[in-house]
């Protein structure tokens, strides 16, 4: 019992590492995102926004790729289910993120679309985590869901959440 608890703890805070650094690739894009529609947005020059944007998508989806596949390859316990759902539910949004981003470097006007997928993956895969969450928690995981899911009560965007960025310059 000792044991199993220690190894799904040690498992969980595996596919939380792996999870923020997923979350990490796609805040850096949103993040070079926003600096593009800043330097070129509002008609400035919009054959270099889409350029730049459907360079950033091109770029980021094979990164985005790469993460979920770590996330992915995490070994589990095949009786740890809720983590193993934790970890499907996140490559649930890991792959939306893809699809987005695949569309994006096809087209820049993917960038202010609405991303229903997105989104309602991120929503889906909190509840899970949190039910994955050894007890006792030793190593304060709860803490770091709670970090990776901040903003999902408020809807007000995150990490995880694919943000609809203002074209218009402010």
């Amino acid at each position: 019992m000792i044991v199993d608890s220690l190894w799904r703890s040690v498992e969980m805070r595996e596919l939380i590492a792996r999870v923020e650094a997923s979350e990490a690739v796609m805040v850096a894009l949103q993040d070079s995102a926003e600096i593009v529609f800043e330097q070129h947005g509002s008609g400035q020059d919009p054959e270099k926004l889409d350029s730049e944007l459907r360079d950033l998508s091109a770029t980021a989806g094979p990164d985005i790729a790469a993460a979920g596949e770590r996330v992915a390859a995490l070994p589990i316990a095949v009786w740890h289910t809720d983590i193993e759902r934790a970890r499907d539910a996140y490559l649930a949004h890991n792959r939306a993120w893809q699809e987005y981003m695949d569309r994006a470097s096809e087209s820049a006007a993917e960038f202010v679309a609405p991303q229903p997928l997105v989104n309602e993956t991120f929503f889906d895969a909190e509840a899970p985590f949190y039910r994955a969450v050894p007890v006792p928690d030793i190593f304060d995981l709860r803490e770091r869901v709670a970090l990776i899911f901040a903003d999902t009560a408020e809807e007000s965007g995150s990490s995880g959440e694919q943000i609809l960025l203002n074209v218009s310059a402010d």
